[in-house]
């Protein structure tokens, strides 16, 4: 008999994949083919994906979500599809990051700004004085604007670090026993992120030489005619990743939803917004703007990040005087209808 033909050789993994198991183009591919739309729809209502103990398929499904989030976003990229798709997995997730921090940034904050100064400047600050003035919004929106570029590279590096294996972030949460266990788990991931940016934040003021090099960059905002919704990323770079870094961290401490985990990060643009527009709102525990225009005015108070818990268990909190701000705000809005009935 003739002998039996020798088995072929294993296809050799293609660069970029995850330990040889994973080959992210195929999904790219995939997700292109879907378009937007049908991408965002995956995101959202999932793809009906059974929950896997296997590490190898768990990482595959990342990939397939890390590509989906991709082809939403990088189609609003201001380049050539053609270029994303030829991009490695590392730097179209770096393009998804880079394009849709600008879209919250400068989006979010232009208007954001626009009701609270112009639209509704006269319900909101009464007494013009405390309307920062354009060329402060301007100067923080250059410093954010050469920032973004690294601030993008973190979340990229969590995703990449995800995908190594080396967290222990999972991709459904039907891994977890569905949203009871998520929302424990979540709840105890903020947590920790909560103590980890205060102490961030408060070691960037004790440590003089890391205020002078990094922090020191937010700190010329120190009144409210210069603070705006635009100081919410006008950072050093380092400082503001350093600040950041908590969220990734404690990725190797508890189990977190990927997604979940991608979406909090993302939400500190739109806190930041708000705790930087001097809007007083007395919504305790919440770490509202009145509690950090005293941050930026005494430099010693008031490190939290989403809320007042470690100020006050380390003994840094200081609450701001609402009836005075309230008494204030009614002085000032009699004031501006006297003057425009006059």
């Amino acid at each position: 008999a003739a002998p039996s033909a020798a088995p072929a050789p294993a296809a050799a993994p293609v660069a970029g994949a995850y330990g040889g198991m994973v080959i992210p183009e195929v999904y790219a591919t995939a997700a292109a083919k879907l378009g937007p739309v049908e991408c965002a729809r995956r995101i959202v209502f999932g793809e009906g994906e059974a929950p896997t103990e296997d590490w190898e398929g768990k990482r595959q499904q990342l990939v397939r979500q890390a590509e989906l989030k991709n082809c939403v976003v990088n189609a609003f990229a201001p380049v050539p599809q053609e270029t994303v798709a030829a991009m490695p997995l590392w730097a179209r997730t770096w393009l998804r990051n880079y394009v849709a921090g600008n879209a919250i940034y400068f989006g979010l904050n232009t208007l954001w700004a626009g009701y609270l100064y112009y639209a509704f400047g006269a319900w909101h600050f009464p007494d013009a004085r405390k309307v920062p003035a354009v060329k402060a919004m301007v100067s923080q929106a250059r410093v954010s604007f050469f920032a973004l570029p690294m601030y993008s590279a973190l979340p990229t590096l969590s995703e990449e670090m995800i995908l190594q294996g080396w967290t222990k972030t999972y991709p459904l949460l039907a891994n977890v026993g569905g949203w009871g266990g998520h929302l424990l788990l979540f709840f105890s991931y903020m947590l920790c992120v909560e103590f980890g940016v205060y102490w961030m934040h408060r070691l960037l003021h004790d440590i003089k030489i890391g205020y002078r090099l990094l922090h020191r960059t937010h700190h010329i905002y120190n009144k409210e005619h210069t603070l705006s919704p635009f100081a919410g990323l006008a950072f050093h770079p380092i400082d503001g990743i350093l600040q950041a870094a908590p969220y990734t961290f404690f990725l190797f401490v508890l189990p977190v939803h990927g997604l979940s985990h991608e979406l909090a990060l993302f939400a500190t643009a739109f806190w930041t917004t708000s705790i930087h527009d001097c809007v007083v709102v007395d919504a305790w525990p919440i770490m509202g703007a009145s509690y950090h225009t005293i941050h930026h005015t005494t430099y010693k108070h008031n490190y939290g990040h989403y809320t007042v818990l470690f100020d006050w268990l380390f003994g840094t909190l200081k609450v701001p005087d609402f009836a005075k701000e309230r008494k204030d705000w009614e002085a000032a809005r009699e004031k501006l209808l006297a003057t425009k009935a006059a």
